[in-house]
C-alpha cells in the first residue's frame, strides 16, 4: 500500500470587479518568481476560471505540509495577497488517496 499525502489547499477567490484582474497582470511576474522559490513545497498551483475558461476568478494552491499555519505563511507570502487581489481564501485539509499525486491508489 502506498502513502495518502496530506495536504492543505487554499481556494483563493478574487475579488468582483476588473481591478483584480488588472493587479494580477501588474503582479504576475512578481508572483511567479515568488512560486517559484516555494516550489518544493506545493503539490499543485494555479488559476480558477469561469466556467467558460474565459476570465480568471481566482487561484488554488495545494501545499505539501499538515502543518495549517506553514501554508498559511507561504500564502501570506505571495506577492498575490500582499496587493489583496483574493476577497476570500477558504482553507481545506486534503488527504490524497488515489490518482497521479499518489502513484496510484492508498488502500
Amino acid at each position: 500500500m502506498m502513502s495518502r499525502r496530506i495536504l492543505w489547499v487554499a481556494k483563493c477567490i478574487d475579488r468582483p470587479g476588473s481591478s483584480s484582474a488588472e493587479k494580477r497582470k501588474e503582479h504576475m511576474e512578481e508572483h511567479f518568481s515568488y512560486i517559484e522559490t516555494i516550489i518544493d513545497c506545493i503539490a499543485f498551483a494555479g488559476p480558477l476560471t469561469s466556467e467558460g475558461g474565459d476570465k480568471i476568478i481566482g487561484s488554488m494552491l495545494a501545499f505539501k505540509t499538515e502543518e495549517l499555519q506553514k501554508a498559511q505563511l507561504w500564502l501570506s507570502q505571495d506577492p498575490y495577497f500582499s496587493c489583496e487581489i483574493w476577497e476570500k481564501t477558504e482553507w481545506s485539509r486534503f488527504v490524497a488517496s488515489a490518482g497521479d499525486l499518489v502513484d496510484g491508489i492508498t488502500w
